[in-house]
């Protein structure tokens, strides 16, 4: 089983939620509108999963900000891939980290 480094949240266990998690959501919530047209928009499947794709193609350049040095970005974006779609069917502001972990998954061990 893979196994993923992530930073802590201070006061908040790894397991609830992450760093990596946190700013998945971030990002999440900065393409919602976007992501909410394509979702409601007639396009056939392929071309909301390419429209999907080109988003996540864009948080990955913004990753590679000094800002986001430290951070597993690999983990980031698995936690966004988790999430996005869900996030933009049902969105909220987050109010706690466990619903920000919920939502944007690591599928994976974090240690």
């Amino acid at each position: 089983m893979n196994k993923f480094k992530c930073h802590k949240i201070s006061n908040i266990e790894k397991s609830i939620c992450t760093c990596e998690q946190k700013i998945a959501y971030n990002f999440a919530f900065m393409w919602f509108e976007t992501g909410k047209k394509i979702l409601n928009s007639n396009m056939f499947e392929v071309g909301k999963s390419e429209a999907f794709a080109d988003i996540e193609r864009s948080v990955s350049e913004s990753l590679k900000a000094e800002e986001f040095k430290k951070y597993n970005k690999d983990v980031i974006l698995i936690a966004f891939r988790q999430g996005f779609r869900d996030y933009c069917n049902n969105f909220f502001i987050a109010a706690e980290y466990a619903q920000v972990g919920k939502v944007f998954t690591i599928p994976y061990e974090i240690i």
